[in-house]
């Protein structure tokens, strides 16, 4: 009987152990990914290239202006949970993204998080964002997902966007209804054009909001743009490791 009593507790061990591993494994926490159509450069919470300890904050900022020829990165910021103070959002700012080629060049920047599990229901999917843009031809694009499936990257769900900008000085809210599902992920993607040399910096946020609140998502889209200079001052002055 010790025996069999014995042998079970290690097998529940096992088990618990195999569990553990697996839902870390599962949920590893936020990523963002920068490609130029060539070079892909990915980046997990507390990972290579992530200058931020703080659990839930990524920092990107590659000496040198990092791997891809004609294009300068400076610092590039993804906020999730637990240290964004809205449950159910996720943030994507630029400092400064610079093309220095004559030719014609894209840039795709992207940041995903899973295991979200509030709110569910009837909800807003909302997409904020502010920024600049300079360069004859340049565009810059925005697009949100609520993904269902629970996906990193996942782009299976609702989408909202694309809001696209020329040169000049931008700002933009949109928002759609959805119906998450626990657990469920966020991605932002945001789509660079250079049609020749040209500079960008820009911060966006998406949200999941309960309903209803149609002027309430308005006023919270006002405060995420009010917040953009907070970030960007905070990507300046963040800690190296």
């Amino acid at each position: 009987m010790a025996k069999s009593s014995s042998s079970w507790i290690r097998i529940l061990a096992i088990l618990a152990l195999t569990l553990a591993i697996w839902v870390s494994a599962a949920h590893a926490g936020a990523q963002f990914k920068i490609s130029d159509g060539v070079t892909t450069v990915t980046v997990l919470d507390n990972g290579p290239g992530d200058s931020d300890p703080t659990v839930g904050v990524i920092l990107y900022a590659p000496g040198g202006g990092g791997p891809f020829p004609g294009l300068l990165v400076t610092v590039d910021t993804g906020i999730s949970k637990p240290v964004h103070p809205f449950p159910g959002t996720i943030d994507l700012n630029a400092i400064e993204v610079t093309s220095t080629s004559a030719g014609a060049q894209n840039f795709i920047l992207q940041l995903s998080d899973t295991d979200f599990s509030f709110p569910q229901g009837a909800t807003h999917l909302v997409m904020s964002l502010g920024g600049t843009l300079t360069g004859s031809g340049n565009t810059i694009s925005f697009d949100g997902y609520e993904d269902n499936t629970n996906t990193i990257f996942g782009t299976s769900g609702l989408h909202i966007g694309p809001a696209t900008f020329g040169p000049g000085a931008f700002s933009g809210l949109l928002l759609a209804g959805s119906f998450p599902v626990a657990p469920y992920s966020l991605t932002e993607i945001v789509s660079i054009h250079f049609a020749g040399p040209g500079v960008t910096s820009f911060d966006t946020e998406l949200r999941v909001v309960p309903e209803p609140a149609t002027l309430t998502l308005l006023g919270l889209g006002v405060l995420g743009l009010g917040a953009c200079a907070w970030r960007r001052r905070k990507g300046e002055a963040s800690p190296t490791r």
